[in-house]
């Protein structure tokens, strides 16, 4: 027959409680790392929208620089998960700033200012918008025709 030891109480089941000597502490959390890293691979995937790529990459970039300050700083895990998001926002920013820089390139060359300058003007007169359309239509088609000239 075994019997309890002194006192009355039994040692308690391992596992369920602090370890002797301290107070259980919970691991740091990776909560804004984790989210730099999603905002990152967003802005990643939406860079070519222009919008998307400075938007959700300056998010990235901001959950990027809190998140590594506090994980240097011990108080947050995931370091190296807020390093990766940080660099792809500012990879995306740069991309969504190339690509804005071609597509205005683009409308310039071919007189999508002037397109747009010229419906500005026309309000809702519906003779006048079809004008600024046929000018423009115009335009496109001496840029780049669609029909392949003769060799020559």
């Amino acid at each position: 027959m075994s019997y309890p030891p002194l006192g009355g109480q039994y040692p308690p089941p391992g596992g369920q409680y602090p370890p002797p000597g301290g107070q259980y502490q919970r691991p740091p959390g990776k909560g804004l790392a984790i989210t730099a890293l999603v905002l990152g691979i967003i802005a990643l995937l939406s860079s070519w929208t222009v919008f998307g790529g400075i938007g959700f990459g300056v998010l990235a970039v901001i959950f990027g620089l809190i998140a590594l300050i506090k994980a240097r700083s011990g108080t947050a895990g995931g370091g190296v998960m807020a390093g990766f998001g940080l660099v792809l926002g500012l990879l995306s920013i740069v991309i969504g700033v190339l690509v804005g820089v071609f597509a205005w390139k683009v409308v310039e060359e071919t007189g999508g200012a002037d397109y747009v300058s010229c419906l500005n003007k026309a309000g809702n007169d519906q003779t006048a918008i079809q004008k600024c359309l046929d000018d423009f239509s115009t335009t496109l088609e001496s840029k780049f025709p669609t029909t392949p000239s003769p060799a020559r």
